[in-house]
């Protein structure tokens, strides 16, 4: 596995890995895993490193790092500093080919050294497998280089985003960008996303089949009831947000005026935000005169977060879709599923019919498109019904379907997705 992020690093992407690498070891004799040396967590307590994992170095120094130091270990930019016209198109031109391959996360001083022990793994330990993941870049460039070295590995390319997203539009010259990803994926045994819609996406723009790795659900499905007690009625949204993607005006002017009918008690109320953009967050929240109904808290563990899902009485998810674009399933759906509380989705554009699928069918909570006229009328009666509960006995039951989900757990990902490498 190449995997520029890789836990303890604190990166989503990083779980993804890491939860596919638990569930893959059990169909081959063994995994190495080839991560940069940059993360400070490695280099100086090696007893963070995750149970088994036979972890490998490669040297690098590119401008995130240099960056994280200065910021003072941040990650990331929060989104309101992503705003300005000057900072998005420097993002922008970051993220988009060829640039991408010299200034994106790793740089070519990491490709070259990843190259070089993934060359060394391949003759000693017999490799016959490698597996890479977008983003970033630069290890999909180190598995193409070892491709073409080793003519025999089977190649699985993996994408937890669009390298050109239809919506988000955060690269130049998508025309190139498309171009240069198919050639670069000609000789990949295995492409694959983490959805159908995405799947869907991808394939017409590189103009080759697509594959499904869907994110599973970090433990196993609830099997009982849960209920949440607590003073509070509280509406949580957990991570990061993105402008002009995410749309919460139709819940927060939704409850503006059930507060202003009398049929909820802002008393009663209270919004949790936990992430990097507490001050966009606290925006959507002043335009309908609810800021002092918010709780904002900084960035937390994983497991942190998971514990402040399984406590809310709801769960916040806000998503995104176009004509023909469908199928966001982000880390956080399947995070919500597992807290086994009810979980209200928004889909800024059109009905989502994968994202419908998993949610309202497994029972875990409801979806509503900002697209549907009848949306507001059908979520205003829903939350209704879940405060009136909440407001009478102190807590809002909720059952999923432990059945329905188990499809969606990381061993039976791993399964289906294994049958599919042997080729």
């Amino acid at each position: 596995m190449l995997a520029y992020y890789f836990p303890p690093v604190k990166v989503v992407g990083a779980q993804r890995l890491l939860y596919f690498y638990r569930e893959a070891r059990a169909y081959t004799e063994a995994i190495e895993v080839i991560t940069a040396d940059n993360h400070a967590s490695l280099r100086h307590d090696p007893s963070l490193q995750p149970e088994g994992v036979r972890l490998h170095l490669a040297r690098t120094r590119d401008l995130r790092t240099r960056f994280v130091r200065k910021q003072g270990g941040a990650t990331s930019l929060p989104a309101a500093r992503k705003q300005s016209a000057l900072m998005s198109a420097l993002l922008r031109l970051r993220q988009s080919i060829p640039f991408v391959f010299l200034w994106g996360d790793g740089g070519p001083r990491y490709v070259y050294h990843a190259y070089r022990q993934a060359c060394g793994l391949v003759r000693s330990q017999g490799i016959t497998h490698v597996f890479s993941s977008y983003r970033p870049w630069s290890d999909h460039l180190t598995a193409w280089l070892l491709k073409r070295r080793f003519p025999d590995l089977v190649w699985i390319a993996d994408f937890r985003d669009l390298p050109v997203d239809p919506r988000r539009r955060d690269v130049f010259f998508p025309a190139l960008q498309n171009w240069v990803t198919a050639r670069l994926l000609r000789s990949a045994q295995v492409v694959q996303t983490v959805s159908e819609g995405l799947a869907e996406v991808f394939s017409r723009q590189i103009g080759r089949p697509v594959q499904v790795l869907r994110h599973g659900l970090p433990g196993p499905p609830p099997t009982h009831a849960s209920v949440a007690m607590g003073p509070s009625f509280t509406i949580s949204y957990t991570g990061a947000l993105y402008p002009g993607l995410q749309q919460p005006g139709l819940l927060l002017s939704s409850l503006r005026r059930l507060i202003n009918e009398g049929e909820i008690n802002p008393l009663h109320l209270q919004f949790i935000y936990v992430g990097k953009d507490a001050e966009l967050w606290e925006r959507h929240l002043f335009q309908h005169d609810l800021r002092h109904l918010g709780h904002s808290l900084p960035e937390c563990t994983l497991e942190e977060a998971q514990r402040l899902q399984g406590q809310s009485q709801l769960n916040l998810l806000l998503s995104w879709s176009a004509a023909g674009y469908t199928g966001i399933l982000t880390t956080k759906v399947y995070d919500y599923l597992a807290a086994g509380r009810p979980i209200l989705a928004l889909v800024d554009g059109p009905p989502d019919p994968e994202l419908s699928k998993l949610i309202e069918s497994s029972g875990g909570g409801r979806v509503f498109s900002t697209a549907e006229p009848e949306a507001r009328a059908a979520m205003e009666a829903w939350l209704l019904q879940g405060y009136r509960a909440w407001a009478w006995s102190g807590a809002w039951p909720w059952q999923a379907s432990p059945s329905f989900l188990q499809a969606y757990t990381w061993k039976e990902q791993a399964r289906v997705a294994w049958e599919t490498y042997k080729l």
